[in-house]
């Protein structure tokens, strides 16, 4: 019976600490720091574990931003995806500033779920900077000239 009962409470040891992974803490806290020291202690971001936003301002004027957006929303968008360091100039894995904006609907996974969860309540017109840690993003794995475990940043021009 006793050694029944220090298998199970090995096992539930072993559980509770299997969701601890010190690259995505140290993500976190990287991530955290940054937005600190850059937007100052009352930075206020947090969307959910591992995903943060910052809006830095609008271009329209506040009677054409419309309702904040929600899932279905469809939205036009211009991007910027870097890989996130503490450097505050990255190059850019992916952009479309030079082309058309990227058409998507709020929800259907266009883009890395985490990020369309954190433009949900922006405006149109939002400058937003999403901040993902790898997990939200390509993961273990190699994406172009990524590593694996690559936190993201994304410069999203809302329109």
């Amino acid at each position: 019976m006793m050694k029944r009962l220090i298998i199970v409470l090995v096992g539930l040891l072993v559980l509770s600490c299997a969701d601890d992974d010190p690259i995505i803490d140290t993500q976190i806290r990287n991530i955290e720091s940054y937005l600190t020291r850059t937007f100052g202690e009352d930075f206020d971001g947090y969307i959910s574990e591992g995903v943060y936003r910052y809006i830095g301002g609008n271009a329209l004027p506040q009677n054409d931003r419309g309702e904040p957006l929600k899932n279905g929303d469809r939205i036009s968008i211009y991007l910027e995806e870097c890989a996130f360091s503490s450097q505050p100039i990255q190059p850019s894995v992916y952009n479309n500033l030079d082309e058309e904006p990227l058409m998507l609907r709020i929800g259907d996974e266009t883009l890395f779920l985490a990020v369309e969860n954190a433009m949900r309540g922006c405006l149109r017109g939002d400058s937003v900077q999403i901040f993902i840690t790898s997990d939200h993003a390509y993961g273990k794995n190699y994406f172009g000239s990524l590593p694996p475990n690559t936190p993201l940043m994304f410069k999203i021009e809302i329109q």
